[in-house]
């Protein structure tokens, strides 16, 4: 008798006994539990419904098909205890049992069989596609089969009839293709043949090409199906150069990385035990000092790395079979030496290791440690401020006595801390300078550090990287400069000064020298006239030299007038203030009202701020630059002036404009030299001075003046004054 039970349990097929009323699960045999990942108690907790993934309709359907017995097999996709879907033939059968109905189904897994079938579908698609000619011609050597490109080349339709064609027809030689040997080689040895040789479309075009060729055949040894392969021959020829080209750089890049090592895992039981060097280029040989390796394992090569370094073997394995990338350093005994080693695994059982030595960076990192311990010991007892600042975040990790006593901060609140809160430079700026201690470049920096009371301290910092409990830190010390900067500060002033004094010097030496003897020389002149015509000069003679010598007086008077002027004009602190030079430039207007109704002139003032400068000083200024401005014009010129202002980040920056007689571009530079007269005496007044005490003004506010102007369309005067 037939025993079922047995045949269920043990048959190597997946089995499932089924309610034929209802679709639960009755039993499952053995095979069907590891196929579907439940056991068998949990497979017999559910239907069969709960299996499949169709929608519950077409289940419902589906059973009543198999209960009516209308089709023999079914393929269905299925979804397993660990969510894997696999597709698979159901073959359905009614089984009576104890003397109940039941279904019986056979499970068969077709899943590789529908994956296989679809790769097939692939590379028929490939070879359809793809840019060679491909054909294949029967034993009567009969076109069966030509590719889209063949086609194409050869100028045949797509829905043209090939089996009409011979492949004779493709060859310029019709069929003596020039590697006869070669075929007939092939079909003896039944191994493919290579050649070149020229095809010939249905045109009669040549075309040169590098033909392959099987022969395949049947079980009778006979001549099946001939399958050939051609490639345009100047089209090879490009490949072939770009292929060297290619080779030859990836060649060049492979012995120019890192250490670069091709290996192979060897497995012993599943278990990890050694690997076998593929491949490796010349910086792995020149770095590890490992030559001829290729082949050999690596227990061959490095003896007592087993032994000695066997975490290596286990961290490359650990890639292999997780497929995760590690990055990791390890000093190997074997061979002492550190190394940094980046690990990939391309495919199964392979791997490919980046090594590069780095004994000399952990011998380097190794002494920072102990010159960080040696320095920890002299850091809370030194005079000088000091830190120790993370080169990641900026963060403040420690701080000894002194630096609480110059911040005025506890120690507590300093730790808590970013140097960011200290430095006024910007964050992007602090991380640069970081950067340039870290790596050593720069050790030495100038820095104004705010204390807890929110003054401004010049400081002088010292920086050098070290290691704090693994942690890359900058140690540095702190010296307060404040009292240098100053002084340093007051030295270029007085340079500044000094050298201003010479220049004023040197002008004096050429108004002693030119200027006040001019007046001289006209009362000298004068007098020699007097003295020789005493007897004979008239009255009404007499009178006009006298004249001509009162005015050389009163001009070298005005002249020796403006030079004091000049030579009292300096700065000192004391006598800043806050000017409201609105009100300043009201106050100019009422003085020179009489002049400015004179000629007829309009003032526009733009709104002007408050300043902190010497209030005499710039009262002379501006009555000096709106003074040229109502003199230097043309007659009968109803004159315009307008006075504005614009702030920049460091200065307060005026303009006097005016539509006078301009200045010629030659001579802008000439207008600030002192007693340089650019008009004659009877022309316009003056003595040459006024813009010079106005640049000597500007200069003591530590600022600058200048002119822009269009000779016969008017000048503007810019000047700043510092904040």
């Amino acid at each position: 008798m037939f025993d079922f039970e047995n045949y269920f349990d043990a048959n190597p097929t997946a089995m499932l006994l089924i309610d034929e009323q209802n679709g639960k699960i009755v039993n499952a045999n053995k095979s069907a539990s590891d196929f579907y990942g439940y056991n068998t108690a949990e497979l017999c907790s559910l239907n069969i419904f709960d299996l499949s993934i169709l929608p519950l309709e077409e289940k419902i359907n589906l059973f009543d098909e198999v209960r009516k017995k209308k089709n023999a097999s079914y393929k269905l996709q299925l979804q397993l205890k660990d969510k894997s879907i696999k597709t698979v033939n159901v073959l359905p059968s009614l089984v009576k049992i104890d003397n109940s109905v039941m279904i019986l189904a056979i499970i068969q897994d077709i899943t590789n069989e529908i994956e296989n079938l679809k790769e097939l579908n692939k590379y028929f698609k490939i070879i359809d596609e793809s840019v060679a000619y491909i054909g294949i011609a029967n034993k009567e050597r009969k076109v069966t089969y030509l590719n889209k490109s063949f086609r194409k080349a050869f100028g045949i339709n797509v829905h043209e009839e090939i089996s009409k064609f011979e492949t004779s027809k493709f060859y310029s030689n019709d069929g003596a293709i020039q590697t006869r040997k070669n075929f007939e080689n092939a079909v003896l040895t039944g191994e493919p043949w290579l050649c070149e040789n020229e095809m010939k479309t249905l045109e009669g075009t040549i075309i040169p090409v590098f033909q392959s060729g099987i022969v395949v055949k049947d079980q009778n040894n006979e001549i099946d199906f001939t399958s050939i392969t051609a490639l345009n021959i100047s089209q090879i020829k490009v490949v072939e150069t770009e292929l060297k080209e290619s080779e030859k750089f990836y060649k060049s890049l492979f012995n120019h990385l890192n250490g670069f090592a091709y290996c192979k895992m060897i497995y012993n039981n599943g278990k990890a035990i050694d690997f076998e060097y593929v491949k490796v280029n010349k910086a792995y040989e020149e770095q590890t000092g490992l030559k001829n390796v290729c082949g050999k394992r690596v227990s061959e090569v490095i003896p007592g790395i087993l032994e000695k370094d066997f975490s290596l073997i286990k961290k490359y394995a650990d890639v292999v079979e997780t497929g995760i990338p590690r990055v990791f350093e390890v000093y190997l005994n074997s061979m002492k030496i550190w190394v940094n080693v980046h690990v990939i695994t391309p495919h199964a059982n392979h791997f490919i290791a980046s090594i590069e030595v780095i004994t000399e960076r952990k011998e380097r990192e190794k002494k920072i440690v102990d010159l960080s311990n040696r320095y920890k010991q002299l850091f809370e007892s030194h005079s000088s401020v000091m830190l120790l600042i993370d080169v990641d975040s900026g963060n403040i990790l420690d701080v000894n006595t002194s630096a609480v006593n110059f911040y005025g901060y506890d120690k507590e609140q300093l730790i808590k801390m970013n140097i960011a809160d200290i430095n006024t430079l910007k964050n992007e700026a602090i991380k640069q300078e970081m950067e340039l201690a870290v790596f050593e470049k720069r050790n030495y920096f100038l820095y104004k550090h705010k204390l807890a009371n929110g003054e401004l301290r010049d400081v002088e910092v010292h920086s050098i990287p070290m290691i704090i409990n693994e942690k890359e830190a900058l140690f540095t010390v702190i010296h307060d400069i404040t009292e240098r900067v100053k002084n340093e500060q007051l030295v270029n002033e007085y340079t500044v000064s000094l050298k201003k004094m010479n220049e004023d010097l040197e002008s004096f030496a050429y108004v002693a020298s030119h200027d006040l003897k001019a007046p001289l020389n006209v009362v000298n002149g004068f007098l020699g006239l007097i003295n020789s015509k005493k007897n004979s000069l008239s009255n009404e003679s007499r009178d006009e030299y006298l004249r001509y010598m009162q005015d050389a007086v009163n001009q070298m008077k005005s002249l020796i007038n403006d030079l004091l002027q000049f030579s009292k004009i300096g700065l000192n602190k004391d006598s800043l203030e806050m000017v409201d030079v609105n009100h300043l430039l009201i106050s100019i207007q009422s003085i020179l009202s009489e002049t400015i109704q004179q000629n007829k002139a309009t003032i526009t003032l733009h709104p002007l701020p408050t300043i902190l400068a010497n209030k005499t000083l710039l009262n002379e200024l501006f009555m000096n630059l709106l003074g040229n401005a109502l003199k230097y014009h043309k007659a009968e010129q109803e004159v315009v002036i307008e006075v504005g202002y614009e702030e920049t980040a460091d200065f307060h920056q005026f303009f006097v404009k005016d539509n006078g007689i301009g200045i010629a571009t030659e001579n802008l530079g000439k207008v600030f030299i002192m007693f340089k007269r650019l008009h004659p005496q009877s022309e316009f007044e003056g003595t040459g001075i006024g813009l010079s005490l106005c640049k000597r003004i500007v200069e003591t506010h530590n600022g600058k003046i200048w002119v822009e102007s269009v000779l016969g369309e008017g000048s503007t005067f810019y000047f700043t004054i510092k904040k």
